[in-house]
């Protein structure tokens, strides 16, 4: 091969390479830009020079009083391609962000399991909440450990959803943590545990349902029936 063709096919390789690269840019300029726009309506209050440009007329505020699940819809809506700027996003200083970017991911699948994993360590609750929620619909067994921790977590709500989130997953691995969680103090939490184990259909559950149909709570003892009865059902009572 000649030293001209050398250059020639080198100097192509890199035109191709810097079309790709534009092309890369474009589409996720593309998505991010929608992503971002969508976000800004559940952000906080702008800050003071923003206020005042709004004030002014010349700059347009975010906020349109739409309920954050709204926009997690449309933001879910996006598909697969807005999956890299919502991980990025659960990392947001703005808690109503992390907390609308994590039901959003719910909704859209696999790449996110990892991150939404790591947010159930958040420093808020309801992004620890939404982020069990969200991994108890996508039904990947890598968030059953995860799950399993936040039944010990220190917010009751935390507590409920990851109980939820289990029975959705129906893992075994989960039977004895749910059992455990029957006795928590909460009595959201234990129905939500008595619910979860319905689903998995259990056997080892059958005996402590049974002690749980004198819990103080109507509600509680009502989910308890319903679970033995499920069992039953599956032939396990």
């Amino acid at each position: 091969m000649t030293r001209r063709r050398k250059t020639l096919l080198v100097v192509l390789a890199v035109v191709l390479l810097a079309a790709g690269g534009f092309a890369w840019y474009w589409q996720a300029m593309a998505t991010d830009g929608p992503v971002n726009a969508l976000l800004d309506e559940v952000r906080e209050e702008p800050g003071l020079v923003e206020r005042w440009l709004i004030k002014l007329g010349l700059g347009k505020g975010r906020r349109t009083g739409r309920d954050w699940d709204d926009v997690s819809d449309d933001l879910a809506k996006l598909g697969p391609s807005a999956v890299p700027e919502l991980i990025r996003t659960l990392r947001d200083s703005d808690l109503r962000v992390r907390r609308t970017a994590a039901s959003a991911l719910g909704k859209l699948g696999g790449p996110a399991v990892g991150p939404l994993i790591a947010a159930l360590k958040d420093e808020d609750e309801n992004v620890r909440g939404r982020a069990a929620m969200a991994l108890g619909k996508l039904g990947d067994a890598r968030a059953v450990e995860p799950l399993i921790a936040a039944l010990k977590d220190e917010s009751a709500y935390v507590r409920r959803i990851a109980a939820w989130a289990l029975g959705e997953l129906g893992d075994a691995r989960a039977v004895e943590p749910l059992i455990a969680a029957l006795k928590d103090e909460d009595e959201d939490v234990r129905w939500s545990a008595a619910w979860a184990l319905g689903e998995l259909g259990d056997a080892r559950a059958v005996e402590p349902l049974k002690e749980l149909l004198r819990d103080k709570s109507t509600e509680v003892r009502t989910a308890a029936a319903e679970a033995l009865k499920r069992l039953r059902g599956k032939g396990e009572g």
